[in-house]
Order: structure tokens, then C-alpha cells, then sequence
């Protein structure tokens, strides 16, 4: 019997994975629109807040999205099948996967901050004004960072339900 997920799909794996990066960059691209204008961070962290709260409510409330309160369960576990691992045996072979993954982002979020887009991230953390003042646009450069944040998110929650096979709204942060 095909379980079925977000919005009702059932897709194989790593479809889900794939889709959940996309997912998380386009929401994080809508979401950093209005969260990042304004230029306190103090501002900022309250928009972000609403937003979660706001959030956490539609997924609760709206049923057919992603099951409610009761969330995510019975996720298919990638591998199982062909290696007839032990739960705990699968336990450690999911570690080692999302190990891998986790390398292969550190890897590339040092690329990138060692990249001359890197140390334009840098100055535009220390002076903003001086950044934008050398023609750097700090609001389009913030929402490319946000969207690479997203876009890492979306696989990330993902993960969270991989052993456990359960998401669920107040599960994992």
C-alpha cells in the first residue's frame, strides 16, 4: 500500500529530497521579500517569529497538507529493502548518510565563504553602508544567502524523520 505525504504525493526517493530543497529555497525566497526589508535585526527577528507562528498554525489546522497534529508517519526509509538491515543496523546506516551529506555541505559552505562572494558577505556584515555604498545591493545578496539556507532546510526536516519514520509539528525544531 503507497502511503501518501505532502499534499497527498507519494514520489520515490530521492524525488522528496529534491523537492523539499526546491520547496525550501522558493518559500525561503517568498518569505525573505518581506522579512528582510527591514534593515534592524531586531525588526527582522520579529517578522521571522510571526511567520513561524503563522506557520506552525496552518499546518496544524489544515488537515489535508500534512495530516494535522498527528503529522508525517510511516516515511519510507531509502536502502532498506536491498540491505535487510536491523533497525538499529539501519539506524547507523542513516547516520552515516546524512554524516556524508553533512560533510558535503560543510565543504561547500566553506567554498563559498572563502569565494570573493564570501568576503562580499563578510563586508556586508561589518558596514552594510559601505558595501552598498561600492555598489553591492545588500537586500538581493541577503535573500541569496536565505535561499541557500532554505534550500539546505528542506532536505534537513527531512532527515529529522528518516529513522523514526514520524514527523510531527512540535517534534524537531
Amino acid at each position: 500500500m503507497a502511503e501518501t505525504y505532502v499534499l497527498g504525493w507519494h514520489l520515490p526517493w530521492p524525488l522528496p529530497l529534491v523537492a523539499a530543497s526546491v520547496a525550501g529555497a522558493v518559500l525561503a525566497i517568498a518569505i525573505g521579500s518581506f522579512a528582510l526589508r527591514p534593515r534592524r535585526r531586531d525588526f527582522q527577528a520579529t517578522v521571522m517569529l510571526v511567520v513561524s507562528i503563522i506557520a506552525s498554525t496552518l499546518v496544524v489546522t489544515e488537515q489535508g497538507w500534512f495530516n494535522g497534529n498527528q503529522g508525517l508517519f510511516g516515511i519510507p526509509q531509502p536502502f532498506a529493502s536491498p540491505l535487510n538491515l536491523s533497525v538499529l543496523g539501519y539506524a547507523w546506516f542513516f547516520v552515516g548518510i546524512v554524516l556524508v551529506v553533512t560533510i558535503l555541505v560543510f565543504v561547500l559552505v566553506d567554498r563559498l565563504a572563502g569565494s570573493p562572494w564570501g568576503r562580499r558577505l563578510r563586508a556586508m556584515r561589518e558596514n552594510a553602508d559601505a558595501a552598498e555604498s561600492l555598489g553591492t545591493s545588500v537586500r538581493a545578496e541577503s535573500l541569496k544567502v536565505f535561499a541557500i539556507g532554505g534550500c539546505h532546510r528542506g532536505p534537513q526536516r527531512r532527515a529529522a524523520g528518516g529513522v523514526p519514520r514520524r514527523l510531527v509539528p512540535g517534534g524537531v525544531g
